[in-house]
């Protein structure tokens, strides 16, 4: 496993002035102040007491300087916490478990996204179930539970810039989409390789696609993936993994990853040649379950997978480390939260089935 990627930051919200000093007081407001600070401190006091600095400095002339910091620390300090005011309606935490107080069983659970906005609950549809908690779990699996972080280093050995694998995987998962919608299909190792020569201008040999797609066999699982595999099965709740890639390379990972132990069954797309997210693919993880849409679950870090997924009938939960904001223009998952754990406690808390 690897502690590369960093955990979401802390949801920073407030509605009363109390919590906005508690916010300031922890140093909430320290990462966006303190870099401000210095930079405007240092510009006025090379302005405003240079000459005496250099001519050395009495004690006033400390306490002039020591102003100059602290008052653009203040306000941008106040300008932080001015962005993150939420109305005083009780969302001011973050809970990413749906509404349980019955106060309106219609509509969905309100979130946060990282940076402390609202995710404003979502109606549903008037033929769609109220969630309750899922008989599985289906996980999507590239970047939901494998790191793809790794693949830098070998993106530099074949003189790509090291971050330019998160512009690969975006035009990987475009292609593979756009042949769906065109009726055709391409394996996920085909569209890998594929999108890596474009991004690479042309210019890399087989041997150079070959080095970064190797590196497939060594990615390691996301840091929060085991916790929430584990809290799904200790609520006796059954985990299956459905994924846009091979199954053979899943079940490779899983095992590698020592996941394996949590997961009943893996379902690639390759079973119904389309990528994701057609209602198709759900439709046919399902059959494969065994079980109906309302009593499984699509857990990924994609919003367009889980609004795929809601369009099917399954309960959705959205992990917010990865997109950190929810794209609008798809249907609002029913769980949302900082990462996988967060979303599995959620799922595990939802009422049981009637």
């Amino acid at each position: 496993m690897t502690g590369d990627r960093p955990r979401p930051p802390v949801v920073t919200t407030w509605s009363r002035p109390s919590q906005a000093v508690g916010l300031f007081v922890r140093g909430r407001t320290a990462r966006t102040a303190a870099p401000v600070a210095l930079v405007v401190g240092t510009i006025l006091s090379a302005v405003n007491q240079g000459d005496v600095l250099l001519a050395g400095a009495g004690p006033g002339t400390w306490v002039r300087v020591a102003v100059n910091y602290l008052v653009p620390f203040c306000v941008a300090s106040l300008g932080f916490l001015s962005a993150r005011r939420v109305p005083a309606d009780g969302a001011t935490e973050r809970d990413p478990v749906p509404n349980r107080s019955g106060d309106d069983p219609g509509r969905r659970g309100c979130g946060q996204d990282p940076g402390g906005n609202l995710y404003p609950p979502a109606p549903r549809r008037k033929d769609s179930p109220v969630p309750h908690r899922p008989h599985t779990v289906a996980f999507d699996v590239v970047e939901t539970l494998i790191s793809l972080e790794p693949l830098h280093d070998r993106f530099v050995d074949v003189g790509l810039p090291g971050p330019a694998w998160q512009r690969w995987f975006d035009r990987m998962l475009r292609d593979g989409m756009a042949l769906t919608l065109a009726g055709d299909y391409a394996p996920f190792p085909e569209v890998a390789a594929s999108a890596l020569r474009v991004i690479g201008g042309g210019r890399l040999s087989d041997d150079d696609v070959a080095h970064v797609l190797d590196g497939f066999a060594t990615l390691p699982a996301q840091p929060d993936a085991e916790q929430a595999m584990q809290v799904l099965t200790e609520a006796g709740i059954s985990v299956t993994c459905l994924t846009n890639g091979a199954r053979e390379s899943t079940e490779a990972f899983l095992g590698r990853s020592g996941l394996d132990r949590f997961v009943d069954q893996v379902i690639s797309v390759a079973e119904v040649r389309m990528w994701k997210p057609p209602r198709a693919v759900y439709d046919h993880a399902l059959a494969r379950i065994g079980r109906p849409a309302a009593d499984v679950a699509l857990v990924a870090v994609h919003a367009f997978d889980c609004h795929g997924a809601h369009a099917a009938g399954l309960t959705t939960g959205w992990a917010a480390r990865l997109e950190r904001h929810y794209a609008e223009i798809f249907t609002r998952a029913d769980v949302i939260g900082d990462d996988l754990v967060d979303v599995a406690r959620a799922l595990a808390a939802l009422p049981a089935p009637a």
